[in-house]
């Protein structure tokens, strides 16, 4: 966790999609609390259809890049980090 906080993530476009408990510092699973959203839903329809889904946080002022591939169970995002 970067200086133990939480933060809002978004596609990479703009709609935001909900809050990560931590930042993403590697491949892996991760917890959010999805928000009912525009972002969400496209975040979710793109997964579905079998797409990776670019999405970034910004912890103060890094910002992070990162995929997300799949949603395993609700409120958990398996992420694959930006290349």
């Amino acid at each position: 966790m970067i200086d133990g906080e939480s933060a809002e993530f978004y596609l990479h476009d703009g709609p935001v999609i909900g809050i990560l408990e931590k930042a993403p510092q590697g491949d892996g699973s991760y917890r959010y609390e999805p928000f009912r959203s525009m972002g969400h839903y496209a975040m979710l329809t793109q997964i579905q259809s079998g797409t990776k889904v670019g999405c970034s946080v910004q912890f103060k002022e890094r910002i992070i890049r990162f995929f997300v591939t799949d949603i395993p169970e609700y409120g958990v995002i398996q992420v694959v980090m930006s290349e």
